[in-house]
């Protein structure tokens, strides 16, 4: 009898799974198309020193923000989608992230700025008061990550990805030919590239990320329930609290390390190269970024499905099974292109950006191997094996961090992407065998391992 109730549910997921991450996937492709272009026209606009400047900023900010939001974003996931019955458990739990997110957001922004500020004295580049100038927009960002969050917990995916991956790049294109514009009548400059700078693009990004939190906020007022009379006791608030920290601590380890994974090799050539370097890296793993991206749109569906189906090993199975193979067609369709026509892709962005081609082959092998080890990261952290995920990818960061110091001042942007692929496949092995042990399932692709 219970196999009877069961399989509807698990038919019913598997649905909403593919359902959901076409959508997700979808919009998606629509974001990563805006995306590209925004930045195309920034890198075009501002040259490869001052895009090189500029993407320092943004990296400098996605590792703060990280310790800004300290894992509520998924945590908010995660307990939204198991309160989705009980309004005042998820009002509570919501009001709770506001706070804590607020106090330490602010503290890291003002903390941040006095920092580079002490570092600007002794090494006077124009890339830290870039990076300055961008800690505005950090607790700004800090709550847009957080109402995301619980879209997703909500189970609005395509919401969820709308303000950062559509009116984020759409609003920078807008923003900076408004800027380029305002400009250019207070110059007598000819040149574009000589007018726009890397803090004009900075400034850019600070009011689209005011745009981000509000189209956040206006799509959560639409799905969160009403206000209720019935709270919560002191003691039962206190312990699910309790919780929450637990989980959110790990996860922020957890973002924390990925975050480490994919942009430290920036941030490290920002600071052992020149920004040119950093330009054109940038933009290579900005394009391997496409072979992971099918990936991360199934995971936004699969995310609270692993959650609920937590406890049931065949229904979980078919769950993942079915996300890892759709993911690797679009890796293998993304990642053909990347390999067999690299220097014609970077030079979209401009000329001399296809000094970046084979750190570009390395980062896509790398992330192909990535995708075909299926959501192993995901499925630690919605099944209670947090700090297991959290332990693997903390190892990892110390592999990554060493060899990015050893191999970047002697390869440069060659060495930073085997560093970062090293630590990819390193992290994903190590996950893939906690899968198997802990949940007894195989991930992979066509649950082959």
């Amino acid at each position: 009898m219970a196999k009877k109730e069961i399989a509807p549910q698990s038919e019913s997921a598997l649905r909403h799974l593919t359902q959901g991450g076409l959508q997700t996937f979808a919009v998606k492709v629509m974001a990563v198309g805006l995306g590209f272009a925004s930045q195309m026209l920034l890198s075009r606009l501002l040259g490869k020193a001052d895009y090189g400047e500029f993407a320092f900023a943004v990296t400098t900010m996605q590792f703060l923000v990280i310790a800004a939001v300290l894992g509520a974003d998924s945590v908010a996931t995660r307990f939204v989608a198991k309160y989705h019955d009980s309004p005042a458990q998820m009002l509570t739990h919501i009001g709770w992230l506001n706070q804590r997110t607020l106090r330490i957001s602010v503290a890291i922004a003002i903390t941040g700025v006095l920092l580079l500020q002490f570092i600007y004295v002794f090494n006077p580049r124009m890339i830290w008061i870039s990076t300055q100038l961008i800690l505005v927009a950090l607790p700004i960002q800090a709550f847009a990550i957080i109402r995301q969050g619980i879209l997703r917990g909500l189970q609005k995916p395509v919401l969820s990805i709308i303000p950062e991956g559509i009116l984020r790049p759409f609003f920078t294109i807008k923003f900076s030919l408004a800027f380029v514009f305002l400009i250019g009548t207070t110059s007598q400059q000819s040149s574009f590239t000589n007018q726009f700078e890397s803090r004009h693009a900075v400034i850019v990004y600070i009011l689209v990320t005011v745009v981000a939190l509000i189209a956040s906020q206006i799509f959560l007022n639409w799905f969160l329930p009403q206000k209720t009379e019935k709270t919560l006791s002191k003691a039962s608030s206190a312990a699910e609290i309790r919780r929450w920290k637990s989980m959110a601590l790990a996860s922020m380890f957890s973002a924390f390390a990925m975050t480490i994974h994919s942009q430290s090799d920036v941030w490290m050539l920002g600071v052992l190269t020149k920004a040119e370097t950093v330009g054109s890296y940038s933009v290579a793993a900005r394009y391997a970024g496409f072979v992971i991206f099918g990936i991360n749109a199934m995971n936004a569906a699969l995310g609270p499905l692993v959650a609920k189906f937590a406890h049931d090993r065949i229904a979980l199975q078919r769950l993942v099974t079915q996300s890892t193979n759709l993911s690797f067609v679009i890796a293998t369709a993304s990642g053909v292109w990347l390999i067999c026509f690299p220097e014609w892709l970077l030079n979209l962005f401009g000329s001399g950006f296809d000094d970046a081609t084979l750190s570009l082959k390395i980062l896509v092998a790398a992330n192909w191997f990535n995708v075909g080890c299926g959501s192993v990261g995901l499925l630690l952290s919605m099944t209670g094996n947090h700090q297991i995920f959290m332990k693997i990818l903390m190892s990892s960061v110390f592999l990554n961090i060493f060899l990015n110091i050893t191999l970047i001042p002697f390869f440069g942007m060659t060495g930073a992407a085997v560093a970062t692929a090293a630590s990819i496949v390193y992290w994903n092995l190590a996950a893939l065998v906690a899968v198997k042990i802990r949940l007894k399932i195989r991930p992979t692709i066509g649950a082959l391992i």
